[in-house]
């Protein structure tokens, strides 16, 4: 999860291509998943909002 206009989201992509290509066997999109919050930054309100979102996926049913 990063901000959309999180600059650190350039670093992040790579890493998690490598992974998903090299590690295929253990890295799938049900376990490792990228999400971009539309508004979001490298701040606090940001951190907050992907939190919460994240969450959602740790407490599933």
């Amino acid at each position: 999860m990063v901000g959309g206009s999180d600059g650190t989201k350039y670093n992040m992509i790579p890493q998690i291509e490598a992974l998903r290509s090299n590690h295929s066997d253990l890295i799938t999109d049900d376990n490792l998943i990228y999400w971009e919050n539309s508004g979001g930054g490298h701040n606090q309100g940001s951190f907050e909002l992907e939190i919460q979102h994240g969450l959602t996926y740790l407490f599933q049913e």
